[in-house]
């Protein structure tokens, strides 16, 4: 892998109103980019590397410029601190984040915001654009962030993933810091809450709640908000998801003495609703199917249903076939 930087401490941590050409930068300061703003020069398939010890500060209206067909997916800030967009300012390229990505007002970012803690957008537009020309080369000793969505804590989201998509093409997403995140196709953001982290994304089809080893699918619209889960019931009631994946799982498994759910031992998890009209709640669904003897004779399949309130974390029903009782 490459290792030797071709310039180290270039500006001395102020790369303000600089043209930098394609190659690998290291500093062991943080970087300040001054309203005065810098740009990036290079062809349409050269790879920058900013390699940042510390914070990566861009100034209030500091403009980032790509000339020469320089591309901002083949630009990487890898830092090791806090990244601060000032207001209205512009930048490119994709930023891997140890800490904190702040997103200040009007700012826009044409490229990711990759996080390991949080990422904060205060009415922003950011512009994915695409999957870079060639993989960047290794680099040793390098802050980079092994997250593949924006992670949320307070008003955050990620970014789609556009791997599949055409090379240039572009997806826009207007992100404020007040109101939902609605989890559509593409769309993932990761909560902390009561200790548990848990990663909400969908596959255009379920949303997807993964906390650890439980994993849980629903059909009901998600949406993240801070550090809460909502989904909207068929009523058109948005119901808070107060009891966490890993809880409800713990309670499930409990009642049925079992230790693990996972689909090794033929279980699942769902997120659903229950009930009609307004009489409706939010529930997680644990579902077992296991080989059972029927007077330690008779093979036979068992299914064992238990549903969860998702609102207080009590057990709603437990189904099972009425010879359970005579089953091993």
């Amino acid at each position: 892998g490459r290792t030797l930087p071709d310039a180290t401490e270039l500006g001395a941590g102020d790369i303000s109103g600089l043209t930098i050409t394609p190659g690998l930068y290291k500093w062991g300061t943080g970087v300040l980019i001054s309203a005065g703003g810098v740009t990036i020069s290079g062809g349409a398939n050269d790879i920058f590397i900013f390699q940042i010890a510390q914070d990566l500060t861009v100034a209030n209206g500091a403009i980032i410029t790509l000339s020469g067909g320089a591309q901002a997916k083949n630009i990487f800030w890898q830092v090791a601190g806090q990244t601060k967009l000032g207001t209205t300012s512009q930048m490119k390229g994709i930023i891997l984040c140890q800490t904190l990505i702040e997103m200040q007002t009007g700012a826009t970012l044409n490229g990711r915001a990759l996080a390991q803690t949080a990422v904060t957008l205060d009415s922003n537009a950011i512009t994915s654009p695409g999957t870079a020309s060639s993989t960047p080369p290794a680099i040793d000793d390098t802050p980079y962030v092994d997250d593949s969505e924006i992670n949320s804590n307070g008003d955050s989201s990620s970014l789609p993933n556009n791997d599949e998509s055409a090379e240039n093409s572009e997806n826009t997403i207007i992100a404020t810091s007040k109101g939902p995140v609605k989890i559509i196709n593409g769309v993932s953001a990761t909560i902390t809450k009561n200790n548990e982290t848990i990663e909400v994304n969908s596959d255009g089809k379920l949303a997807k709640l993964n906390s650890g080893n439980v994993k849980v699918e629903t059909e009901l619209p998600v949406e993240v908000e801070g550090n809460t889960i909502h989904v909207t019931q068929s009523n058109g009631i948005k119901s808070e998801i107060k009891i966490m994946p890993s809880v409800a799982s713990e309670i499930a498994l409990n009642r049925l003495r079992l230790k693990v759910c996972s689909e090794e031992n033929n279980c699942t998890i769902t997120l659903k609703e229950v009930g009609e009209g307004n009489e409706t709640k939010v529930v997680y669904e644990l579902k077992v199917e296991k080989q059972s003897k029927i007077l330690w004779l008779f093979k036979k399949q068992m299914q064992v249903n238990v549903q969860v309130d998702a609102k207080n974390g009590e057990i709603i029903k437990v189904e099972r076939p009425w010879w359970a009782f005579l089953a091993s």
